[in-house]
């Protein structure tokens, strides 16, 4: 996240349960960006970047809408001297020795299968 002068940047992470979804978010107050800059990190945009490649977010939320929808990915909320926000909205999949063993052969569960209806 940015850097601020002369100041403490505090960065904070949490995580929720929300409506199936798993919502991790990290955010810190920094120097933030303004809604120019927020409305372009999640697009393919060839613009100039000032640091890096900046394709880093674009393929993480494109991987994340391919593998489980588009209501799921990557969201940035950002103030100009305030700080930014990033969070991750993923599909919450419970918690069973069954699913543990499915996820760790690399299996992707299906909308049907998140919401208990298939398998």
């Amino acid at each position: 996240m940015a850097e601020k002068k002369d100041d403490i940047v505090l960065s904070i992470l949490t995580g929720r349960l929300l409506e199936g979804s798993v919502i991790l978010a990290v955010a810190d107050n920094g120097i933030g960006m303004s809604e120019e800059e927020v409305r372009f990190l999640l697009t393919d945009s060839g613009r100039l970047r000032k640091r890096g490649s900046g394709v880093g977010l674009v393929n993480v939320n494109n991987r994340i809408q391919i593998l489980f929808g588009k209501e799921y990915g990557l969201t940035v909320e950002s103030e100009p001297d305030e700080g930014t926000t990033v969070s991750v909205r993923l599909p919450a999949v419970p918690y069973t020795e069954e699913n543990r063993k499915i996820l760790e052969k690399g299996h992707i569960f299906n909308r049907e299968e998140m919401n208990g209806k298939e398998r």
